[in-house]
């Protein structure tokens, strides 16, 4: 599943617990009861596509990169707060095992598989303490099936693709008939009860945020990626309506959010660190719902790195200095490195035998800068 449907799922989760809790009441109003039962019997079908309950994989359609980043996704923020959480009961030991950055990642797939099972397996055993760090039983089984599709993908990647693309389809189309049934489930539920239940409407409502029909408010959704695939999130991107002087900040889903504001044609604006700035005009009536998913561009520097008599440079790397981001050049001396810092900035290659040459450079939002450099 990609982040949106996830988001859905979610949303569904709450509608089901929502009705289960408002049974009786609801169920007395007939017409009504008969769209809620159909509306459980397709989750139910849905959930079985998607794994959620039974831990089958073939929900999550997404290659073995695409399966890797997003448990790394949902990994590293769980296991920051769980270290929080860790600390202040003064558990120095599990304190260090939840010390989890993305950069404790990229070893190799098995041992990232390796590492992010261990860390799933001791959140579980530390799921009733960890709710009050916002840290959910959902969150949790999404997590366990993300794990689960990488596994799989890593011992029978034809079969698993096979059935993600099949799985893929069904998800796509229990989604959107499940939509279309909450549709007519809000033109019964809402004018029903909105006078005599304002209460349960109003808790409805809260629990439906996700679903176009039932906003009230003037909203815009923001789902911000770092590839086209939309299958790596961005979290922490800033989103604002500039002449609103109003922002938010991307969850872990990449999902940022504006609530309540006048309609009228708007500059939406988003920045993420090494990231080309998005300004974006749009128009939104009074009550409406917009929803832009966004691909943020990385700052850019690539070149290729030669030896004095002109030849490929081999066994060496190229970095920024005072950052993470360093890349080993193919056989023909050519890198690509992303998301550069805006500023003032170092790159530097160093080979084996100690040689190094550096340049200093200039980054400018959304630019891409070619640096050519010569080792010897």
């Amino acid at each position: 599943m990609n982040n949106r449907q996830i988001k859905q799922f979610r949303m569904f989760v709450r509608v089901r617990l929502f009705f289960a809790t408002n049974s009786v009441l609801l169920m007395l109003f007939l017409p009504l009861g008969v769209l809620i039962t159909d509306f459980l019997l397709m989750l139910k079908s849905l959930e079985k596509e998607a794994g959620i309950q039974d831990e089958d994989n073939k929900g999550v359609a997404k290659g073995k990169n695409d399966l890797r980043a997003l448990m790394i996704a949902l990994v590293v923020p769980l296991s920051r707060k769980a270290r929080v959480w860790a600390k202040a009961t003064k558990n120095s030991k599990l304190a260090t095992q939840f010390d989890i950055h993305k950069t404790s990642f990229g070893v190799s797939e098995l041992e990232d598989l390796t590492l992010g099972t261990n860390i799933m397996g001791i959140l579980n055993l530390n799921a009733t303490e960890l709710v009050a760090y916002n840290i959910t039983a959902l969150q949790l089984t999404t997590l366990g099936t993300v794990v689960a599709a990488f596994k799989k993908e890593l011992e029978t990647p034809e079969l698993a693709s096979t059935e993600a693309k099949t799985s893929t389809e069904n998800i796509a189309t229990g989604i959107t008939k499940i939509m279309e049934q909450l549709v007519d489930i809000d033109d019964l539920l809402i004018p029903e009860f909105e006078i005599t239940e304002p209460a349960i409407v109003a808790s409805y409502k809260e629990n439906r945020i996700i679903g176009e029909a039932a906003v009230q408010h003037t909203t815009v959704t923001t789902h911000i990626y770092a590839d086209d695939a939309h299958t790596i999130p961005l979290n922490g991107a800033n989103m604002s309506i500039v002449e609103l002087n109003r922002s938010c900040t991307s969850d872990v889903d990449g999902m940022a959010e504006i609530v309540q504001f006048k309609d009228g044609s708007y500059t939406m604006k988003i920045e993420s660190a090494g990231k080309a700035d998005m300004i974006l005009p749009f128009n939104i009536k009074r009550g409406k719902h917009v929803e832009i998913n966004i691909v943020m561009v990385p700052n850019k520097i690539k070149g290729t790195i030669l030896t004095v008599g002109r030849k490929p440079a081999t066994n060496c790397k190229v970095l920024i200095q005072g950052t993470t981001i360093e890349v080993v050049p193919d056989d023909f001396g050519n890198f690509i490195l992303l998301n550069i810092p805006d500023g003032n900035g170092v790159i530097e290659a160093t080979n084996t035998d100690g040689l190094s040459v550096s340049q200093a450079f200039v980054m400018v939002n959304g630019r891409e800068l070619v640096i050519n450099l010569v080792l010897g």
